[in-house]
């Protein structure tokens, strides 16, 4: 379908998956490439003679660009009023551009090529994560830089070749693709992105069970378990990984690798400035100077619930907490109904919008994703390829993308 994309369009899906699997080796630019794939949008939306449209307008879902632009504008208020004023006016500046993304929406077939563009970038970094490990015996993040940003982006790429092997037959590609970004996870040692693999397994053999059985997941499973024993005994990073694991036989600072002590400061915090807060992305500030740091560290709350109710209280919490929650709300019930009416395009930018929402939301809970680029691009990506479905459901027939899906066959 790539080759069928327009020049703009073909380098908006290569911008796109240089943004997402930009992580720290060349991170920096990422801000850039963002600017650029939204100036790409907005011609991709303009119809003249001899050019076809490859982005819509957005001139119906607003919830989403309403919420993050109120969102900004009390970031706008609040940076006098917070413990760091200059920290926050970068943050209102970034929730605004992204709020763009929102009103210009790629179409679904442009969507649908930059995620499987995507899938098989990360299957490329996935061969280099590991190839790089067995080379310096360590972690690595191989073309994405760093070990965090290898486990981060694997898990991405474990959730991308589940999507096509749910979806598309069970393809013994896919399964090979999903087991290579499984390895070069494990060996990554990251906790949290093993699990969020674990839950789109489980969440995407419920959507698929009842054309895919047992036997697909059963397959799957299978493979995984092959490649652990040896993993286990081969790398470090893996044995720590599965020590790690025993959550419930560990005392709360080492089963949250002491994210516990920044979490109870964070609520200390919230219980002083309960309405708005010390200020957006003040938190590390706020505990150096309030807090005994020799035991808890000068971070960010690793984990945004927390954070959004220390720096922005009740106001920024409700906002932020609403646009995860009604973005939900508005994608699953068409995802089940794509589901029963064979959309198969749809059905799938949809199927990988929502596990993108859930694995930003999840992800949430440890980690610090609504305060970095990357972590941001790919969850209003994923709003943004909800809305373009929802768009593309007012303004064409939902029949025409099925025949334009390479190997769709009835679901």
């Amino acid at each position: 379908m790539f080759t069928h994309l327009g020049f703009e369009a073909k380098v908006y899906v290569i911008l796109f998956v240089a943004t997402l699997f930009s992580g720290s080796l060349y991170g920096i630019v990422a801000p850039y490439f963002i600017v650029i794939e939204i100036a790409l949008l907005f011609w991709m939306c303009v119809q003249m003679p001899g050019k076809r449209p490859m982005a819509y307008f957005n001139r119906s879902h607003y919830v989403q660009f309403a919420i993050l632009v109120v969102f900004s504008l009390f970031l706008l208020w609040q940076v006098p009023h917070s413990y760091v004023s200059s920290i926050g006016w970068s943050y209102v500046r970034r929730f605004l551009v992204f709020s763009l993304m929102f009103l210009m929406v790629p179409r679904p077939e442009v969507a649908f090529s930059a995620i499987k563009a995507s899938k098989y970038y990360s299957l490329l970094v996935a061969v280099s994560i590991v190839i790089a490990t067995l080379l310096t015996g360590e972690k690595t993040g191989g073309l994405v830089g760093s070990y965090q940003y290898g486990g981060m982006m694997m898990s991405v790429a474990c959730i991308l070749f589940l999507v096509d092997y749910f979806i598309e037959e069970g393809r013994s590609t896919d399964a090979l693709g999903f087991t290579i970004s499984l390895v070069a996870l494990l060996i990554s040692g990251k906790r949290m992105f093993a699990l969020l693999v674990v839950v789109a397994f489980v969440l995407l053999y419920a959507l698929s069970r009842r054309r895919a059985g047992v036997v697909r997941a059963a397959r799957l499973l299978a493979a995984g378990a092959i490649i652990v024993l040896p993993l286990y005994y081969w790398f470090a990073p893996v044995r720590e990984l599965a020590q790690r694991l025993q959550l419930l036989t560990m005392d709360p600072g080492s089963a949250t690798s002491g994210r516990n002590l920044l979490w109870a400061a964070a609520w200390e915090t919230f219980r002083s400035h309960s309405l708005t807060g010390i200020g957006f992305g003040n938190f590390a500030a706020w505990i150096g100077a309030n807090y005994d740091t020799r035991t808890i560290g000068q971070y960010m709350a690793h984990n945004i619930y927390y954070g959004l109710l220390a720096e922005t209280g009740i106001v920024g919490f409700v906002l932020v907490v609403g646009l995860l929650v009604v973005s939900l709300i508005q994608s699953i019930p068409v995802l089940l109904r794509f589901r029963r009416e064979e959309s198969a395009l749809l059905y799938y930018v949809l199927t990988v919008s929502v596990a993108f929402q859930l694995w930003f939301v999840v992800y949430g809970l440890t980690g610090n994703g609504i305060y970095n680029w990357h972590e941001m691009f790919l969850y209003v990506s994923a709003l943004a390829m909800m809305i373009s479905v929802q768009v593309h459901m007012r303004t064409a027939v939902r029949g025409e993308w099925n025949a334009t899906l390479p190997g769709s066959g009835p679901r």
